[in-house]
């Protein structure tokens, strides 16, 4: 039998917005109302392949970077509303849920990468490389109760994502989180989310392949929040 809620089918409000963003060095994201934040450098391996011919095999396209993140904020967004105990949410969320997240919490992503909305959207699409991240995508919507939509924003507009998204190389990974914070002082409140070694890997797994793969197999466990204030970024090794 073919089922799902009520809350699945109509239209509503989004109570949790996110908004992420990639380049050809790295990629961010941040969740004001979820008070977490995530900030990365690809490995050299990517932003070697980011730059290839448009032709060469090991070519990646900057969408699926794009999507990557989409993934990501999308784990990070399951993990603070169904496997986070109620008691480890930010004291203003308790505050506004005192009697805990709503059953079907609505999330909004919000991305400037055209294509990364129609993914998400639709869970399809015709790039061979694409489909294998949408794979995964479509998993984690599978296990979780959470209406999902993704969103267009200007790029122009998405200036906290773009920001987090461009590590100046040259610094320390603790150097790159004391320049973030002093532009933008309100993530020091704010937790860091960690991708948990097993989805890095699937997802590493997926931009590597050169035929169509088995289908994903995600991890239980998505990742982790540090403690806000958090000072050391690690690269995202993929």
């Amino acid at each position: 039998t073919w089922k799902t809620s009520i809350g699945h089918l109509i239209i509503r409000d989004a109570m949790f917005p996110s908004t992420g963003d990639a380049s050809l060095l790295g990629s961010g994201f941040a969740s004001k109302p979820l008070e977490f934040w995530f900030a990365a450098t690809w490995s050299a391996e990517i932003r070697r392949r980011v730059r290839l011919n448009s032709k060469h095999p090991d070519y990646i396209h900057i969408n699926c970077l794009e999507f990557v993140t989409v993934i990501l904020q999308l784990a990070a967004c399951i993990t603070r509303l169904e496997l986070d105990p109620y008691s480890a949410l930010p004291l203003s969320l308790r505050r506004r849920y005192p009697n805990g997240i709503p059953a079907l919490p609505t999330v909004v992503i919000w991305t400037d990468n055209t294509p990364s909305k129609r993914w998400a959207n639709k869970v399809t699409t015709a790039s061979p490389m694409g489909q294998t991240l949408v794979q995964i995508f479509g998993e984690l919507l599978r296990r979780t109760n959470i209406a999902l939509n993704c969103d267009w924003i200007a790029g122009v507009d998405n200036v906290r994502a773009d920001m987090l998204s461009r590590p100046n190389l040259t610094l320390t990974p603790t150097a790159q989180c004391a320049q973030i914070y002093q532009s933008e002082p309100q993530l020091r409140s704010w937790n860091f989310f960690r991708p948990s070694p097993d989805l890095i890997s699937l997802l590493a797994s997926r931009l590597s392949c050169a035929v169509w793969p088995d289908p994903p197999v995600v991890p239980e466990k998505l990742g982790q929040f540090e403690a806000a204030g958090y000072t050391i970024i690690s690269s995202v090794t993929i």
